[in-house]
């Protein structure tokens, strides 16, 4: 059985687990933030715990969020949780993308954010985007939230424009489905300082340190991906996910398409060794891309 995905792993990044990586996170948020061309960048456990905490820091709850209605149905479970509403917009089949003439329509006085997913590495038209939601500012007077959702679209441009150099935040998460993984984790990347600090003084209020204990799982759990992943023994690994209890309780602790929640650590805070992994996939990501077209 062949892997619909498979992680870009290889002795560096084994090798990273094993040192002491004191100081990996902030510099995994200032590499980040220059690879993808932002002005700062905010770590967090989970791609979903990044946007919940942007949408708690800023204070917005009871509002409409326009979103896709095709997409990974964790962003439509971090918008409940945050207690805002999600409303649902069809996609273009040409892209997958949110169709931004139903999305424009859409925009009302209790909009409050537009999640703009760039779908399948595609990108969704900035120019249309902007003018979208400027024009509706001006129309209800009132801010409306422009996020931009890099998570399958790393580094992808529209026009020579990197997808996440626009609106007012971009969000990636590095599970090992992602074109850069850190085991797990995420990330918020900002064109404005004053804001950055803003959700990472949040962030520093609400978030803890993680135990010893998670920091020596997540390591496990990253050598134990060197072999799951391998062709030969991989239709045992889904087997096992499937069909027994062993991994299928892990797989329903972090995600159920039909149930809003979010895992039990998402109030932790990323770890060195997941930070350290990062960077080292950080640095290969041109190797990365490559490979990949």
């Amino acid at each position: 059985m062949v892997p619909r995905f498979k992680p870009s792993l290889n002795w560096k990044e084994l090798l990273s687990i094993f040192k002491l990586n004191r100081g990996a996170v902030e510099k995994f948020e200032s590499e980040f933030a220059k690879k993808f061309e932002a002005v700062d960048a905010v770590a967090f456990p989970y791609g979903r715990s990044a946007q919940w905490a942007f949408f708690k820091a800023i204070g917005l709850e009871n509002a409409e969020i326009i979103m896709p209605a095709y997409t990974y149905s964790v962003v439509a479970h971090v918008v409940t949780l945050s207690g805002n509403k999600p409303r649902f917009i069809d996609i273009s089949l040409h892209d997958y993308n949110m169709n931004l003439d139903l999305a424009e329509k859409a925009i009302n006085e209790n909009t409050r954010a537009i999640i703009a997913t760039h779908t399948f590495g595609y990108p969704q038209d900035l120019d249309r985007l902007e003018y979208m939601v400027e024009k509706a500012e001006k129309k209800f007077g009132h801010k409306i939230w422009l996020i931009q959702d890099c998570c399958h679209a790393f580094g992808a441009k529209w026009k020579g424009r990197m997808i996440g150099t626009s609106g007012d935040v971009s969000v990636y998460a590095f599970n090992i489905s992602k074109i850069i993984t850190s085991i797990f984790g995420g990330m918020l990347t900002f064109q404005d300082q004053v804001l950055a600090e803003k959700v990472r003084h949040w962030r520093e209020k609400h978030f803890e340190k993680p135990i010893f204990f998670k920091s020596l799982k997540r390591r496990l759990y990253l050598f134990a991906v060197y072999f799951a992943f391998n062709e030969r023994i991989y239709g045992f690994v889904w087997w096992l996910q499937k069909k027994t209890i062993l991994l299928n309780k892990f797989t329903k602790t972090y995600h159920l398409d039909d149930k809003i929640h979010f895992p039990p650590d998402y109030l932790d805070l990323m770890s060195e060794v997941e930070a350290a992994v990062g960077l080292v996939q950080l640095e290969k990501y041109e190797d990365t891309i490559d490979s990949r077209t």
